[in-house]
């Protein structure tokens, strides 16, 4: 019965991570997409290389970008590194 319970409990703590993974790929997309969109509506069609950046982007690093978007006068201040 406790191996039982033991492997019960694995079980539910890898489906739960598997939530999470999920949730934050999900969230990712979504930021690609919108991104992408705020983008293309500001400053015209993307180049490819901005495309393919964007898209193996990690999700703090959209979060940035999304917000740069929205008063960035060019596409290149979208994606500039700020000194910490």
């Amino acid at each position: 019965a406790v191996v039982g319970s033991i492997g019960y409990n694995l079980l539910v703590q890898g489906k739960e991570q598997g939530i999470t993974i999920g949730e934050a790929r999900g969230e990712a997309r979504g930021l690609v997409k919108g991104l992408a969109t705020v983008l293309t509506h500001r400053f015209g069609k993307l180049p490819s290389d901005v495309e393919e950046r964007i898209n193996a982007a990690e999700l703090a690093e959209l979060e940035q970008w999304y917000v740069r978007a929205i008063d960035s006068p060019d596409l290149n201040s979208v994606f500039e590194q700020t000194p910490n």
